[in-house]
């Protein structure tokens, strides 16, 4: 298998590791902040680097310049302070469970109720409803 080959079966980050950037020196603030810089890492699978490639292209910048104005113009909100309510567990499960992860499908298939459960309250509704 030439590297071509195995290159072909990568996600789109396979692994990002952070790892300290040396840069020349620079005096004043502009030194501390670079002393501040920290380097990601990743793996792209070529039909995302060629993506990269063409919008690094298109802003007239280097890939690296590109990633850093990607991540300035993402529209994240800060990740929720606290404990998740169960609503926000469930459909963070939900789209872990459409993605593939067994371990979510099982969280959400243990919350169904089994069927006689759901027969039952079928039943309690329909007594209710003809009551009235």
């Amino acid at each position: 298998m030439t590297g071509q080959q195995a290159g072909a079966g990568y996600r789109a980050v396979a692994r990002c590791t952070e790892k300290p950037i040396l840069k020349r020196k620079a005096s004043g603030q502009a030194g501390r902040e670079l002393s501040r810089s920290r380097g990601v890492s990743a793996r792209l699978s070529p039909e995302l680097l060629a993506r990269l490639d063409a919008t690094a292209a298109a802003w007239g910048l280097n890939r690296a310049a590109t990633l850093r104005r990607l991540v300035e113009l993402a529209d994240v909100q800060a990740a929720p302070v606290g404990v998740p309510t169960m609503d926000e567990l469930i459909a963070i499960a939900s789209e872990k469970a459409r993605a593939g992860n067994m371990a979510a499908v099982s969280f959400l298939a243990a919350r169904q109720p089994d069927e006689r459960e759901a027969e039952f309250h079928r039943l309690l509704e329909r007594l209710g409803a003809g009551s009235q």
